[in-house]
């Protein structure tokens, strides 16, 4: 907006005209509706406004509206109570330091036309700026349809959450956000968690991961075989409990690795150790202790629950015989039975097949190295749909694919290209049982990348219904919140807390927004604001049940 007269005056037409300023406090001021004006353009709860100073405008949004009596004598007028939100110059239409400055009693008020909080909401990105010209067709303004584009910088740049219940239009916000970035050059992870997205398809590479009995044809089934986890990720899946399990664990996967690199060790994929010497092991171990000690190797893991029984020994034979193992322990391998029959049952079934009977399939950490490089694809789509949920599988999963684009980051493989993690239905993956900072094995990647990936140009987009479940140093890290219907009380307080913008008359709208609406709120933008997502192309599949058809 520049400073021309018409211009002016069309902030300030009779036909807009509301009211007077009758209240001012800090922040907040209170109108009261002229009746005597039959104002053509009463404001509604959301609505902007501007009051009129002696040569800068007051901006303010409408979050409360009630009765006063009338200024003629005769009834109630409505009293609008105005958040307080910039100040911007009359000469320039620029935003000014808000400093002392607050509207006078009696100070006339106007409704804002929905091109100037656009002009506003653009300003604050700098996208008049030479140099800025990809910016997301995302949403429009509630009141008035006015479309509001925002700058990936804006909405990634201090990572971004996407919050709402179900049915509030989180997936539909998804949807229409990865069209927008398919339209450029990026570089995108879509982790789905329901496998809603399958039906996106301009320049998206779609792979799915766990036992799909009809997979579609347009989907490459991939694997992330054990040989690529951590221990750690092998201790958090199989989980010891109590003072034998972790230690017996850990010895059997060392012990199978060193088999794996020196067989004529094995008698049958197995080392015996009862009453055995050691002597051959530990030379081995030494020659390959580098190898064996690293966080990750090739071993046999459907050996590895009889490897755990053959750990079940004394640690020497006698007092005197310390270069022999000692007999079998009993004692231990009963409290190892719980483990390794979990162990047997996990490495010989199906839901955990992606891990322990890859076959032939490509691993999705290579695929997710090929898509890095190749320009063809934007969206690198990974459905999780078919992921068991026990034994921590789905968190350990989006631990290691975080993991791997933190050590790339760290590398500088983004520094030229960002690359940005869209994590859907988050509460299932960063949960704080998973991220603990005291457990011994935590999946924490996520938590690394939230605090320093935005150095290395590695940023994320969390889209959760249940923002309690999200580990708070985890959710304050995003700079940008798009918030859509949410009626649980300690939600909501989690949002304020986590947002420096969510006040209370913020917060007290959530839950009566519409399907589709949400309320922007980010480090860029010097207000709150309420927008409608424009739907996308490819709609989420995530409708509810056909009960009329179903049940007809």
């Amino acid at each position: 907006m520049s400073g021309t007269t018409d211009e002016k005056i069309r902030l300030f037409e009779p036909e807009k005209y509301l009211g007077h300023v009758i209240q001012v406090d800090v922040g907040f001021l209170v109108v009261s509706g002229d009746s005597s004006t039959g104002s053509l353009d009463a404001a509604r709860i959301g609505s902007f406004v501007i009051i009129h100073g002696d040569d800068v405008g007051f901006v303010g949004q409408v979050s409360k509206i009630s009765n006063v009596p009338s200024s003629t004598g005769n009834g109630v007028a409505p009293a609008y109570h105005i958040q307080m939100l910039v100040v911007m110059s009359l000469e320039n239409g620029k935003l000014v330091p808000q400093g002392q400055r607050s509207p006078y009693i009696g100070a006339k008020t106007f409704s804002v036309p929905g091109d100037l909080v656009r002009g506003l909401v653009e300003a604050s990105q700098d996208i008049s700026q030479s140099g800025v010209s990809l910016t997301l067709d995302f949403c429009r303004l509630q009141e008035g349809a006015v479309k509001v584009h925002l700058t990936p910088e804006m909405m990634f740049g201090r990572h971004c959450a996407i919050i709402g219940s179900t049915g509030g239009g989180k997936s539909w916000s998804i949807a229409r956000m990865v069209e927008q970035l398919a339209r450029y050059n990026s570089k995108v992870l879509l982790l789905d968690a329901s496998g809603e997205y399958h039906r996106q398809t301009r320049g998206v590479m779609h792979v799915h991961i766990g036992y799909d009995p009809s997979p579609r044809g347009d989907s490459k089934s991939v694997t992330l075989p054990h040989s690529e986890l951590l221990e750690s990720d092998l201790f958090a899946m199989f989980d010891p409990q109590g003072q034998a399990q972790a230690p017996k664990l850990r010895a059997a996967i060392r012990t199978l690795k060193l088999l794996a690199l020196e067989p004529t060790l094995s008698l049958n994929g197995m080392l015996i150790k009862a009453d055995k010497a050691k002597k051959r092991f530990l030379d081995a171990y030494r020659k390959h202790i580098t190898a064996l000690e690293a966080p990750s190797g090739r071993f046999d893991v459907h050996s590895l629950g009889t490897q755990i029984e053959n750990e079940c020994v004394h640690p020497n034979r006698s007092s005197i015989e310390n270069d022999y193992w000692g007999s079998f322990s009993a004692s231990e391998y009963a409290a190892c039975i719980p483990m390794i029959n979990r162990i047997e049952d996990m490495v010989n079934s199906l839901s955990f097949s992606p891990f322990f009977q890859p076959q032939n399939s490509p691993s999705l950490i290579a695929c997710l190295r090929a898509f890095i490089k190749d320009p063809e694809y934007r969206i690198f789509c990974v459905s999780l749909e078919h992921l068991a949920f026990q034994h921590n599988v789905r968190p350990m999963v989006v631990n290691s694919v975080g993991r791997f684009l933190l050590n790339e980051a760290r590398m500088g493989q983004f520094q030229q290209k960002p690359f940005l993690i869209v994590l859907d239905e988050a509460h299932q993956f960063l949960n704080e049982n998973a991220n603990r900072k005291d457990t011994q094995y935590p999946l924490d990647s996520f938590r690394l990348i939230a605090n320093e990936g935005r150095k290395y140009g590695l940023n994320l987009c969390l889209a959760t219904q249940r923002p309690r479940d999200i580990p708070e140093d985890i959710l304050s890290q995003a700079g940008t919140f798009l918030v859509h219907r949410l009626v649980n009380d300690f939600d909501r307080n989690i949002i304020e807390r986590a947002s420096g913008q969510a006040d209370s008359s913020v917060i007290g709208r959530l839950p009566t927004l519409s399907p589709g609406e949400a309320i922007l709120m980010s480090c860029d933008l010097d207000f709150p604001l309420l927008v409608a997502v424009e739907p996308p192309d490819a709609k989420p599949d995530s409708n509810s049940a056909d009960f009329q058809r179903c049940w007809s």
